[in-house]
């Protein structure tokens, strides 16, 4: 990270927040993109087998097999099918699931105090102040809404619902100044990313190539520079690509992709 941030020109330490949500951002051009090149889509669709064949992977009753699988999940989600497959999953089980909370501070429109797009809380746990973040989202129906973000959630696991919002109230009124939140509401993502640990493996895309030929996987957890960002997920997934390109021997054609996101 900091190769790539401090250490890279001074654009790649820009502070970037999206005006748009990540949806219409990402996932939704992405697919446009798929389509357009013929792909077919599967959505919440639950992938209930894998099984391996002469002539590649098959998916459940799919009567075509597949000449590539590439399972982009989480590793404690790709772990279910891979184990009944009979894989090894000791590199998949030493990722711990790591919680991140928000804490979502509401105002009735026109009486917040003035608020910074972004910015950087003092966090202080000893006071019950745990908030590192606060991102303005501006009006949402009748409410002006900001996020603050409690990452390493864990650590937080005893604290009450109660006390954490007084915190987040005491942190905002602090930046900001009052009046304060008329109501904050916190969400705990359990699942939202992997505890990062000294010596934490990090396998490659083509971790199964031996015991599993075709099978790949994507996710920030297969890229080791980075720890669980974006920017690991897509950078691990234009290497699965390339990878499986390469394996195939020829480039894609038309229809010859599938993608999903389907819970195994």
């Amino acid at each position: 990270m900091l190769r790539d941030t401090l250490g890279a020109s001074s654009g790649a330490c820009d502070f970037v927040a999206p005006d748009a949500p990540l949806g219409a951002l990402l996932p939704d051009p992405g697919l446009a993109r798929l389509r357009a090149l013929g792909a077919t889509i599967r959505l919440r669709s639950t992938v209930r087998e894998l099984r391996p064949s002469s002539s590649g992977w098959r998916v459940d009753a799919d009567e075509s097999p597949f000449a590539a699988l590439l399972l982009a999940l989480p590793p404690w989600s790709a772990a279910a099918p891979l184990g009944r497959l009979g894989l090894d999953l000791a590199a998949l089980q030493a990722f711990v699931p790591e919680p991140i909370a928000t804490a979502w501070a509401l105002w009735p429109s026109g009486e917040a105090p003035p608020l910074a797009r972004w910015l950087m809380l003092d966090e202080d746990p000893a006071r019950g102040r745990y908030g590192q973040w606060v991102f303005d989202r501006g009006d949402i129906g009748a409410a002006r809404v900001a996020g603050v973000v409690v990452s390493a959630a864990s650590r937080i696991e005893d604290v009450s619902a109660q006390a954490l919002a007084e915190g987040v109230a005491a942190q905002l009124r602090d930046a900001f100044g009052g009046p304060a939140p008329s109501a904050i509401r916190v969400v705990t993502e359990r699942r939202a990313t992997f505890r990062c640990t000294p010596g934490l493996p990090r396998p490659a895309c083509d971790h199964y190539a031996r015991e599993a030929p075709g099978l790949w996987l994507a996710g920030d957890w297969t890229w080791p520079d980075y720890p669980a960002t974006i920017e690991a997920a897509v950078r691990s997934g234009r290497q699965a690509a390339a990878g499986i390109i390469a394996s195939l021997g020829m480039a894609p054609q038309p229809g010859a992709v599938r993608t999903t996101n389907e819970r195994a």
